[in-house]
């Protein structure tokens, strides 16, 4: 995958309070119907989201090792999202 200039990637750790607002997202359903946003996990769901034209905002993975073939084009599908690793 070619990053761009444009990319741009946030490194986060559960300290962070970014990876505390997207565990509240994920676990929450009061603070996402009030913010409006919530989050997609899973093969198929995150796929149904980019066939829905979805606006996706972030993408979250964990770059512990080389990401499959089907992250790293879900990375350049959603090429204008904010990457948290």
């Amino acid at each position: 995958m070619k990053k761009s200039d444009g990319d741009k990637v946030l490194k986060i750790g559960k300290e962070n309070s970014t990876f505390q607002h997207l565990e509240t997202l994920r676990r929450n359903r009061q603070k996402r119907h009030r913010s409006g946003e919530f989050v997609v996990e899973g093969v198929r769901s995150i796929n149904n989201a980019i066939s829905a034209d979805w606006e996706i905002r972030g993408v979250i993975y964990a770059k512990t090792g080389r990401l499959s073939a089907w992250a790293e084009d879900v990375l350049v599908t959603c090429d204008s999202a904010i990457r948290y690793e």
